[in-house]
């Protein structure tokens, strides 16, 4: 019998060895590609969403006199009345989503939930009950009391000027201008987040400003500032009410951020 003298076909043990570690560095190439590709569809997807949002406030506004929905808006879901009397601030985040949902064309929940927000109540419906609009819908989750991706500002006037911000991510720190680093308290966390102005435009930053001297924002006395609060003018005595605060939602991490109910520290020339 004639023997075969060539040798069993296969790979040997450093071919093997060799192609693992070519699939480990081409990984090591990829996944972080795709992780950057699809956190940048989702903050693509946020962008139009905080648009939406500007958007209906500026609808809203357009309703009622100029005024973007008050300090004084009642609890109430489907109304855009004001408290009578108007002397505490009474608006709360969900009755000013509301106010849009009503007189802005914005009755969608979910574009007030980041994706990428690991603590936002995903999955929301819409924010008025079809049935009747002067109540919040029914829905599970519920958006009333939901824990949201965005802060604004209640009380603003279209007369305050286009470079005003209106809404912004949550986690924006009210001296530095820059965003918390805890994933928990900021939709990014340090990377920064999304400011709709009153002139419609919006943009991501990174940070609103290394000092104040060289802030990305105006204040409402024309000078430069990093600081979200000094560009909405402050009043006092029995107007005082009438200051912008800040509405932020209930159980949202805040941390070093921004607090609901903090008022507006702007001083006007």
């Amino acid at each position: 019998m004639r023997k075969c003298n060539h040798p069993s076909e296969g790979f040997t043990l450093v071919e093997l060895l060799t192609v693992i570690a070519i699939i480990g560095v081409l990984a090591a190439i990829l996944i972080p590609v795709v992780g950057k590709v699809r956190e940048n569809a989702q903050r693509a997807s946020d962008l139009a969403n905080i648009r939406s949002i500007g958007q209906a406030a500026l609808v809203y506004a357009q309703e009622h006199n100029g005024s973007l929905p008050g300090t004084n808006l009642p609890a109430t879901a489907g109304t855009t009345g004001f408290v009578p009397g108007g002397v505490t601030p009474t608006t709360t985040l969900y009755s000013y989503a509301a106010a849009l949902a009503l007189s802005g064309g914005l009755n969608n929940g979910a574009v007030w939930v980041s994706p990428s927000d690991l603590v936002g109540t995903q999955g929301l419906g819409n924010i008025l009950n079809n049935a009747a609009i002067r109540d919040f819908a029914a829905d599970a989750p519920a958006f009333n009391g939901a824990t949201l991706s965005f802060q604004t500002f209640s009380g603003l006037r279209a007369s305050m000027g286009a470079n005003t911000p209106v809404v912004w991510t949550r986690g924006l720190t009210a001296a530095t201008g820059t965003w918390d680093s805890s994933r928990q308290n900021s939709v990014y966390g340090s990377d920064g987040g999304h400011v709709f102005f009153l002139g419609g435009h919006v943009q991501f930053f990174n940070n609103l400003g290394g000092d104040d001297a060289n802030g990305r924002l105006v204040a409402a006395n024309g000078a430069r500032t990093r600081q979200v609060l000094a560009t909405a003018p402050a009043f006092t005595g029995t107007t005082a009410w009438q200051t912008p605060r800040v509405l932020s939602s209930t159980g949202a991490g805040t941390g070093a951020g921004l607090t609901h109910d903090t008022p507006a520290t702007g001083s006007l020339q």
